[in-house]
């Protein structure tokens, strides 16, 4: 087991690379994958993030564009995953998961539609 928290988790998932995010380009080295030379090992990640949490790892980047690249594909796969949109039945209305900002909201998935569009869907 890895013994870590579920948010260290979703950290380790992010760190390792989604759709949305490129893979922290420190984890591909063989100092820290020294027994699988050129391939890539998630426990890495997970080492990675019992060390320190993601946002200090998203502090050290080789270059300042590598950096502003990363960030943009994270700040969405952490919206996605931390704060999925989502229909609340009981007031119908669509509410993210979690509590990210408004704005970030808007920045991905564009503006919020009106709610009687969201009641069509069904």
């Amino acid at each position: 087991t890895w013994d870590i928290a579920r948010y260290q988790f979703v950290d380790a998932c992010m760190l390792a690379g989604t759709e949305f995010c490129l893979t922290y380009p420190y984890l591909n080295l063989e100092h820290f994958n020294p027994a699988q030379t050129n391939q890539f090992c998630f426990y890495s990640a997970v080492g990675f993030i019992r060390q320190a949490p993601l946002t200090n790892w998203l502090q050290t980047f080789p270059s300042a564009e590598m950096r502003d690249s990363y960030l943009e594909g994270y700040r969405t796969c952490e919206l996605l995953v931390r704060g999925s949109p989502v229909l609340r039945i009981q007031d119908m209305k669509v509410m993210p998961v979690g509590n990210p900002s408004w704005t970030t909201v808007r920045d991905v998935l564009g503006a919020k539609l009106p709610d009687q569009l969201y009641l069509l869907v069904f």
